[in-house]
This record gives structure tokens, sequence and C-alpha cells, in this order.
């Protein structure tokens, strides 16, 4: 970047928005924990820090992402909003949820104090975020009976967390569930299209998961049967 500096137009360039992403230089900085090109680009180019991508996530969202703390908190030191929300109203607690971050999720509960169980435009949850790809860890934290979560929320098209992990076919995801809060989830519960868990799992092409929940459902639905059979068949699973 030093070397670049010397070049014409490098001013124009830091506020270069990507035509992908609408992202910065300094987006990219932070989304990537450079932290000394970040500081360098604020105290000697002033880049915006406050500048948000096409997606509307400026750089505390940005380093939510990818869990870089120390990222967060210079950002923040600097006037960037920490709870801005996205286009989709993703907060921070989303962003990091969706990616097992959970530094980051302890983070915003413990020193920002920022809300675990916000959905977003969706209507998903952080807890729902987590679960479709077996994020076990945040699942953990985010379950603890002082946050209160709601593990009836419905997402996307009327889909609680055992949709999501259907459709994810993250059986692990299932298995920690089924041992935590069996009695607390709604495993056979249709979505807006009518559709069940299992159905869902078996659309999807997601055997095991669709095995899981027959298994501990007691599902003796001969359609359903059928259908795991067949694509077990098919995929020389048997």
């Amino acid at each position: 970047m030093k070397v670049l500096q010397e070049t014409p137009g490098f001013q124009e360039a830091i506020e270069l928005k990507s035509a992908l992403s609408g992202d910065t230089p300094l987006l990219w900085a932070c989304e990537n924990n450079e932290l000394a090109v970040a500081e360098w680009l604020v105290r000697h180019w002033r880049a915006d820090i406050t500048h948000a991508d096409d997606h509307g996530r400026n750089a505390c969202l940005k380093a939510a992402w990818k869990g870089h703390v120390r990222i967060i908190e210079w950002a923040m030191e600097l006037g960037c909003d920490h709870l801005k929300r996205s286009i989709c109203n993703d907060s921070m607690v989303h962003e990091a949820a969706y990616m097992g971050r959970l530094n980051v999720v302890e983070y915003c509960a413990h020193r920002l104090g920022m809300p675990l169980d916000d959905p977003n435009e969706l209507g998903e949850t952080p807890f729902i975020l987590a679960a479709a790809p077996a994020h076990i860890e945040v699942l953990e934290f985010l379950c603890q009976p002082q946050h209160a979560i709601n593990y009836w929320q419905l997402g996307d098209r009327g889909r609680n967390a055992v949709h999501y992990v259907a459709i994810s076919g993250m059986t692990l995801a299932f298995e920690w569930m089924w041992e935590n809060l069996r009695d607390k989830m709604k495993w056979d519960e249709p979505d807006f299209d009518e559709k069940r868990p299992v159905e869902l799992a078996c659309d999807c092409g997601n055997d095991k998961a669709a095995q899981f929940l027959v298994d501990a459902l007691g599902i003796t639905d001969t359609s359903i049967l059928r259908r795991i059979d067949k694509s077990m068949l098919e995929y020389g699973k048997m």
C-alpha cells in the first residue's frame, strides 16, 4: 500500500467501491483482520470508517462475520456503529452465529449487551442461523437459561430451527438438539408450505437427516420410508 500511494489517483482509489460488493479497501482490511492496514488507511488517507458495502455491512459487521474482535473494538473507538444492521436486518450476532464465531457472540453479549434472540428480515434468529450449519459451541452458549431463547421462532416460509437443519442436512445438529432440547423443539410441525422437517430432508436428498427424524420420532409414514429407501438405493447407500 505504501508503494501504491505514490500512484496518481491513490486517494480516489481509497474510496473506490468494488463493483461486485461495494467493498472499499478499508472494509476489505477489516474483514481480513489487517488492522495495521486499516489503521494506516484511516490515519493517513482518511478512509471512511462509517462506510458500508452494498449489503449494508460496515466494518463491525464485516469483522463479526470473520470473528475479528480486535477489529470490532478498534472500529468502534473510531465511531463505527456496532449496532448497525445489514439490509437483511442482520446484526453482528447474526453474522457471527451463522459463521460459528463464538468469540464474537460472547463479546456482543457480555461486553456490548446486545440482544441474542432478535429476528432478522426473514425472522431468523442467531439460534436458527447457528443450528443450520451445526455450530454446536454457539448453540450451547445461546441456549444457556439466562438468554431466554425462543426455540419456536419461525424464519423463512414459517420454518423453525428443525426445518433449517433438515434442509442443511447437518445430522450433528439434530443429535445435539435431541439430547439437549428434545422437549423444547417442534420436531414435526409443517411449515407454511405444509412441509414437515422430515419431508424437507427428503426433498433435499438429506437421507441421514431424514432417517434420524424417522428413528427419533417413530415416524411410520410409508411414503416417507419409501422415499428414503429409494434414495439410498439410487445412490448406492444400501
